[in-house]
């Protein structure tokens, strides 16, 4: 294993201690890096770029983070955004984190404060965290105990080291972590009796503080998991849920001044579950003249939601339209698979009025329940590949049922049901489900997920078109990618940071390549989550809505440019793709049309969310705007991971230049977005009015007889 650290003199500080070293000497098979300034905080190593440059000089397996020790105390956002913005880079460089909190000063008393931090920064960035301070903490306190400190009292002496090397590697390792001898040992350490160093590996192996800290909302919804079906609690639960959705949706009415305040999707449907359900809302806003009335607006909404989800951890996704935003999304693809109107439920204010649905029946019947089919697989990759230990029973509750949402979607989609089935009638027909194991539920919907996406390619009457074309992955990447494409016995692999890393295979493959792809991906993940797709359904993806814009080219465009604005990985692919076949007009309009209604009504949701990175955020927006926009003004769009044509040809290209030399990518990683510049609001607001104009100004598309909405909401 190859770990980079990163951090200050308490991880590297000669002559008194060298961690990375040690570690090395007494693990040999670990090889170590290290990125270490005396006195540097982690904000100071992301603006600096030494992180981002020795990610991409060599490839690492681990980056262990060390913040300045007085950092959490003193300024605990600053410690959040720089974390977050390095766990980024990692997770782009296909490399796990992992976070640790040195010791102390002598007598300092935030012992409880500063474990409490990192456990919930862990948690946020689903990162592990070593309590290296707990264990010295733990040591200094049993009178008579050899000194951890060198003769400065602030950094680690010898002994100090060897108790932080040992608990770092049973992190790094885990049940793999074989210490040598203690003969060994001494002569690694230079110094040392063996009954001393025998009592600093037990603190380190044996008296380990517990793990992470499992966030509320999952500890919440494992505990009503686990009592749910008590009678009793069971309403109570309900009740709850019920009282939460009204109180949320007052507050945010009163915060926003909002014309509605509406409950879609988790708690709208037939048999919602109390700990697995969200409570889901619109929150439909007045429409504002200026980006500083926009500021304002969404600085009180990101404090509001903050404080509804501490209070209430059930609180879901929040969408926040202004009312043109929210009909355009209801009239180009708002309605698909029956999944939104007539089921919303308006909390607060006023109803909206009918809004006629002017994407084709085919699009309805094939497109949009393959589409669901699509996002349900992916979200069961998730738990499949990226499970989280602390939360085993809110996420065995999300596998099956987006195992059941997936059957019934892809069902409907491959002609094999004539309806879709609600989750009753789901449960009902596959009761083996609940008895499954996950990689059995991962592997039947991948299976299904072709058979829909052949299905679908059938009934939409697609045309031939070449491969989609990506650049070629950097050199740190193309090992492990050629690796990964090998032992997975894929034709090609596709990685798309931050998303996916996409391993796609020929359509007909069997439950045996799946399982070998699906082997391969857990031995070496890459970028994101792995995804396994047939080839049709790899077609279908790059043309379908997912994440607000297709995830490749929506018309031949030229060849991709590379470099250029906001620097940083985009997708890249190794082997051969296959042919995909495209959509005809007007479907290609139709997924255009509603991919920019995503994006109309999730910009301000993106913007107000703290677990994002800025750089993450402005790369999604800008980029996915600008090739709608150029496609929606019926021009080509290259790959969104081309900026320079992307600016070179799209409206508001030339003010995205412009913002990105006034604030360089230093200062888009660390700074909290209230922060940035006003340009950066004022250029989404433009871009995002720019695709509702695109929108409304395409024809609209031929309806059979009594096509239209089921009517106004409730």
């Amino acid at each position: 294993m190859r770990v980079l650290f990163v951090g200050n003199s308490l991880t590297l500080h000669p002559p008194e201690h060298d961690l990375p070293g040690l570690l090395r000497r007494l693990y040999p098979p670990l090889e170590t890096g290290c990125v270490a300034q005396d006195g540097a905080t982690l904000a100071e190593h992301l603006a600096s770029g030494r992180v981002r440059s020795a990610l991409a000089a060599e490839r690492w397996d681990a980056v262990v983070l060390q913040e300045h020790r007085a950092r959490p105390l003193a300024d605990p956002e600053a410690t959040r955004l720089a974390a977050g913005g390095l766990a980024a880079l990692t997770r782009e460089h296909g490399a796990r984190l992992l976070l640790w909190w040195p010791w102390l000063s002598p007598g300092a008393a935030d012992e409880p404060r500063v474990a409490a931090f990192y456990r919930a920064l862990g948690d946020s960035l689903g990162a592990r965290v070593a309590g290296i301070g707990a264990r010295w903490a733990r040591w200094e306190r049993r009178r008579g105990r050899p000194g951890l400190r060198a003769a400065d009292g602030e950094h680690a002496g010898p002994l100090g080291a060897y108790l932080t090397a040992h608990a770092l590697a049973r992190e790094l390792l885990g049940d793999e972590a074989r210490p040598a001898t203690l003969e060994d040992d001494v002569r690694a350490l230079g110094t040392g009796e063996p009954p001393v160093l025998e009592g600093l590996r037990a603190a380190a192996f044996e008296d380990a503080p517990p793990p992470a800290k499992t966030s509320l909302k999952r500890w919440a919804a494992d505990l009503v998991l686990a009592t749910r079906d008590v009678p009793a609690l069971s309403s109570a639960y309900r009740a709850l849920y019920r009282g939460a959705a009204a109180g949320s949706a007052a507050a945010l009415e009163t915060t926003a001044g909002a014309h509605s305040v509406i409950l879609h999707r988790g708690m709208t449907r037939e048999g919602w579950e109390p700990g697995v359900s969200d409570i889901d809302l619109i929150v439909v806003l007045p429409p504002v003249k200026t980006a500083a009335e926009e500021a304002v607006r969404l600085r009180r909404l990101r404090a509001a939601t903050g404080a509804l989800k501490a209070a209430a951890p059930m609180l879901g996704d929040l969408w926040l339209p202004e009312p043109a935003e929210l009909a355009r999304y209801r009239r180009w693809g708002g309605q698909r698979a029956s999944e939104d109107p007539p089921a919303w439920r308006v909390l607060r204010g006023a109803g909206l009025p009918e809004a006629a649905l002017l994407e084709s029946s085919a699009k309805r019947r094939f497109l949009d329940p393959w589409a669901w089919c699509l996002v349900s697989y992916l979200e069961l990759s998730r738990r499949r590949f990226r499970a989280r230990p602390d939360a085993a029973a809110k996420d065995e509750a999300d596998l099956r049922k987006l195992f059941l949402d997936a059957w019934r979607y892809g069902s409907f989609a491959a002609r094999e049901t004539n309806r879709v089935a609600t989750r009753a009638q789901a449960r009902a027909v596959r009761a083996d489900a609940g008895a499954a194991a996950p990689a059995a539920l991962w592997s039947e919907s991948a299976r299904l997920l072709e058979r829909a996406s052949r299905a679908a390619l059938e009934g939409l009457g697609v045309v031939d078109g070449p491969a989609a074309r990506f650049p070629a992955p950097a050199w740190a990447l193309e090992g492990r990618m050629n690796a990964l494409r090998a032992s997975g016995g894929a034709r090609a692999v596709v990685c798309d940071p931050p998303y996916h890393t996409y391993l796609v295979l020929d359509d007909g493959a069997g439950e045996r390549e799946y399982a070998r792809a699906a082997r391969a991906a857990l031995a070496d993940p890459l970028s994101g989550v792995p995804v396994v797709l047939s080839a049709s359904a790899w077609a279908l993806a790059l043309q379908s809505s997912y994440l607000g814009a297709p995830l490749g080219r929506l018309d031949s465009g030229s060849g991709p440019a590379g470099g250029g604005l906001l620097d940083g990985p985009g997708p890249c692919a190794l082997g051969e793709l296959p042919p995909s076949p495209r959509l005809p007009e007007p479907l290609r309009r139709q997924v255009a049309a509603e991919a920019a209604s995503w994006m109309a009504i999730w910009w301000r949701s993106l913007w107000i969310e703290s677990s994002w990175t800025n750089r993450y955020v402005l790369r999604h927006l800008y980029s996915r705007g600008l090739g709608l926009s150029l496609w929606l003004g019926g021009r080509d769009a290259p790959a969104f991971s081309d900026w320079e044509p992307l600016v070179a040809s799209a409206p508001m290209g030339e003010t995205v230049r412009r913002l990105a030399a006034a604030e360089p990518a230093a200062v888009l990683d660390r700074a909290p977005r209230s922060a940035l510049g006003a340009g950066h609001l004022e250029a989404l607001r433009e871009l995002m009015a720019g695709l509702g104009r695109s929108i409304d100004e395409l024809s609209p598309t031929p309806r059979e007889a009594g096509e239209r909405s089921a009517g106004g909401i409730p």
